[in-house]
C-alpha cells in the first residue's frame, strides 16, 4: 500500500508543474517499440528501459518547454539523473541529433533517440507535446502529459524518482 502511495504522491506533485489539459498515464509494462539513434542505428523499447527508475521524455513539434526543462534539470544536481534520461524526438534521426547537441553539457549522459515513423509515439498512446514518463523495470509506473509550466516544481518529485532503492 505504502508503495501505491508513493506512486500517487509523485504523480500529484508532477501535476502541480503542468498545466490542463494534462493526463496520468496508466501502469502498464512498456509497449514494444523501436527508436533510432542519432546516427540511425534501431534500438528496441526495451532496451531503453533496461535500467530500473527511467526518466523517458517524448517530445514532439518545436519544444518551448525543452530548454527551460533542460535548464532546471542541469541546475537540480540530481546524481545519475542524466545516465536515467532517456529522451525520444518525433521525427528523423537528425532532429534527435540536434536535440543531443542543444542539452547543457551537465545533463551530457542523457541519451536521445528519434522515432521517424511515430511508432513509439502510437504505442504509447501520446497525444501531447511533451510527456514524461517514470519507468521501472520495463513498467510505466507514472506519467504526465501537457503544457509545462514551472520546471523546478518538478524536481522534488524526479529526485525522490530517481534516489528511490
Amino acid at each position: 500500500m505504502f508503495g501505491a502511495t508513493r506512486r500517487w504522491a509523485v504523480v500529484a506533485a508532477l501535476g502541480i508543474a503542468v498545466a490542463v489539459p494534462a493526463m496520468a498515464l496508466e501502469q502498464r509494462p512498456l509497449p514494444a517499440f523501436s527508436v533510432v539513434t542519432p546516427a540511425g542505428e534501431p534500438v528496441p523499447s526495451a532496451v531503453l528501459a533496461a535500467e530500473p527508475r527511467v526518466l523517458l521524455i517524448f517530445v514532439s513539434g518545436p519544444c518551448g518547454p525543452c530548454g527551460p526543462l533542460w535548464n532546471a534539470m542541469e541546475q537540480w544536481q540530481i546524481d545519475g539523473l542524466p545516465g536515467r534520461t532517456v529522451v525520444v524526438v518525433d521525427g528523423p534521426p537528425a532532429r534527435a541529433s540536434e536535440m543531443a547537441a542543444s542539452l547543457p553539457g551537465a545533463l551530457g549522459a542523457v541519451r536521445v533517440f528519434a522515432d521517424p515513423d511515430g511508432s513509439a509515439r502510437q504505442a504509447m498512446r501520446l497525444v501531447n507535446a511533451l510527456t514524461i514518463v517514470g519507468l521501472d523495470r520495463g513498467r510505466v509506473r507514472w506519467g504526465l502529459a501537457g503544457v509545462l509550466n514551472d520546471p523546478s516544481a518538478l524536481e522534488s518529485a524526479v529526485r525522490s524518482w530517481v534516489a528511490r532503492p
